[in-house]
Formats: C-alpha cells, structure tokens, sequence
C-alpha cells in the first residue's frame, strides 16, 4: 500500500521501470479493470535491479550513481562526472581540470560528447588532464584533487591554469594528437618511454630493443664486432710493444759490452 516502499523520495513505479509521467505514484494506464489492474500500462512486468544486486531498486534506497541524494529513476538532473554537482552548476563538466568555458562546445575528435564533457577531447588515447600538465595519477581522466567545492571544481588539484602547448603551434595539446616526439603512437604526457632512451623512437625503450637504431643489424651483432675489433687493437698494441722492448735490449747489449772493456782498462 507504500507508493514509495524504500522512502527514497522516488515512486516505487518509477524505480520499477514503469511510466509515472505526473509523479503521482501510480504507473499511467488508460484504465482499471475489473481485478484492480491498470489497464494500458507498461507494469506488471519484472521490476528493475539496475545494480544488480538481487535487490529490486523500488526495495532499497537508490541507485543514485551521482550522489546527489535522489535515486537515478527520478534523477532528471545532467553530472557527466558524477561528482555530485549538476552539469548546470558546474564549472567543470568532466572534472579535468579544464574550466567549461575554456573548453567552449566545440567537439575536437567529432565523437559526439562536446570537449567539456569528454576526457579526451582529441581522442588520442590520453587524458585532457595529462595533456594540460596536469596531475591524473589513477589515470581515470580526472584531475587529482582533494574534493569537490560547490561549483564543481576540483579542490586541492594543480588544474585551472593554462593548458599546455608543448609544441607552441597555438593549439592546446588535450585539443591535438599528440605531440608525439618519438613518433610511437603515444602522446609525451603519457608517453613513459623517455625519447632519449628510445635512440630510434620505435616506442621500444633500448634496453629492450634488440635494433637500437633500426638498422637491420643486430645490437648483439654489433656489439661483437666491437670487442673483436677492441680485442685486434690490443693485441696489435701488444705486439708493438714487444718489438719496442726487443729494440731497446739490442741497444742496450753494446753499451754494456763497452762498459766492461772500459772497466778491464783500469
């Protein structure tokens, strides 16, 4: 006889799935019939889990993804980032550490979702946060922070000031692919491959390549060639050093002879 069994604020018809278009609490029909049924409704059919979690959404509290205190089923309010803060209020849509009005409507990547509300904005595969040099640790798309003030900005974050351009062409890096300075498909901001320990930049650190500098022979190859090489010189050097010492011993041998003759003399 409860409209709303879980007292969650949002009818049980509207939790079960049901059309309760004028919130009165009973799914809409176009009559009763004679059992008490609603006639031309969409109900009586298996209520709604949407978490999944045995519990049918007109028994317990919620779901309420966003947190903003009222259950999804009659939650009519926009938060793309689920921070609690309507998309209406919010300053930052997509909590990336990129203020909306910077972001503007445009959509860089034609993906559909305007760049206020996409966390990759040009579709690179790397977040709007990272690419604006900001931090995004967990790598979840959102700037780092300590919690969400009332207007939706991230509090306690490094976000909010000037995007990066790394590359200075005067576009914003979250709006571009890339830049990609060893051209190996990853942008820089999350590129964690240091270009300078990729000679070739083939997106294969050194000390993992086996070509360092894709030049179809094989480091190891190289690598041998150098020590025979070190090994020719040093036995070259030995040998010339050996003749250097026979050379002097000769030398030596008549000035000792003359040294004994002079000796007798005396």
């Amino acid at each position: 006889m409860d409209t709303d069994s879980d007292n969650d604020g949002c009818s049980d018809a509207k939790e079960a799935g049901f059309t309760d278009a004028n919130a009165d609490g009973m799914v809409d029909g176009t009559g009763i019939d004679a059992d008490g049924t609603i006639i031309g409704s969409d109900g009586y059919t298996t209520p709604l889990d949407v978490n999944n979690n045995g519990i049918a959404d007109y028994r317990e509290a919620g779901p309420d993804t966003d947190n903003d205190g009222i259950a999804d089923a009659c939650d009519n309010t926009v938060d793309t980032d689920n921070d609690g803060i309507d998309d209406s209020v919010d300053v930052d849509d997509d909590n990336d550490g990129i203020y909306d009005t910077a972001e503007g409507s445009g959509d860089t990547d034609g993906d559909g979702i305007v760049d206020s509300r996409d966390t990759d904005s040009d579709n690179d595969g790397c977040s709007d946060a990272k690419e604006a040099g900001f931090t995004d640790a967990n790598a979840d798309g959102m700037v780092d922070g300590t919690g969400i003030a009332a207007n939706g900005a991230v509090i306690g974050s490094d976000g909010y000031t000037n995007p990066s351009d790394t590359d200075a062409n005067g576009v914003a890096d979250y709006r571009e692919a890339g830049p990609d300075s060893d051209n190996d498909g990853i942008a820089d901001a999350c590129d964690t491959i240091n270009p300078i320990d990729d000679n070739d930049g083939d997106g294969i650190a050194d000390a993992n390549d086996l070509d360092d500098d894709n030049d179809g022979i094989l480091d190891t190859k190289k690598d041998l060639e150098i020590v025979m090489a070190m090994a020719l010189q040093m036995r070259w050097i030995r040998i010339q050093t050996t003749m250097a010492v026979q050379m002097l011993k000769k030398q030596a041998l008549p000035m000792r002879m003359q040294m004994v003759w002079l000796m007798e003399q005396v």
